[in-house]
């Protein structure tokens, strides 16, 4: 994890951290509107990645940060799966895939008719998850 733990650190997001973001954008505009103007009512802490860092891995170091963040035996947030709610785009979902995550559903039309949708519906976003139990290792019998 060179570049994070060399380049990143957390911090509260506030309008004054965002600020210092600025020009900040991950290549996709509605993302871009999210940081900018509501992440701060979504959450005191955020990470994101800007576009110029594409395709340099960074996003699945980040991934692999989260993951072993919440595997640490000094997390007691008592989470298993990570749920994400990925853009239904080539990118993002072969991001997500590449890292592990699996659809939720097995077909889109059945993600479709299951959150309220006709099955036959383009949905915007499919639902994924990941189990960290897999990286969990079982303790040896003896």
């Amino acid at each position: 994890m060179g570049f994070l733990l060399d380049k990143c650190s957390f911090s509260p997001l506030d309008e004054e951290v965002i600020a210092g973001c600025r020009p900040f954008s991950c290549g996709n505009a509605d993302l871009d509107e999210f940081f900018q103007h509501d992440a701060p009512l979504y959450s005191k802490q955020m990470l994101g990645i800007n576009v110029d860092f594409a395709h340099r891995g960074i996003g699945s170091e980040l991934m692999e940060f989260i993951k072993s963040w919440f595997i640490d035996a000094g997390n007691k947030t008592g989470c298993r799966f990570l749920i994400v709610d990925a853009y239904n785009e080539e990118i993002p979902l072969g991001y997500y895939q590449k890292n592990g995550f699996t659809f939720l559903f097995s077909s889109e039309s059945q993600e479709a008719e299951n959150t309220g949708f006709d099955k036959d519906t383009k949905l915007r976003t499919r639902l994924m998850y990941f189990d960290l139990i897999s990286l969990v290792s079982e303790p040896e019998e003896e």
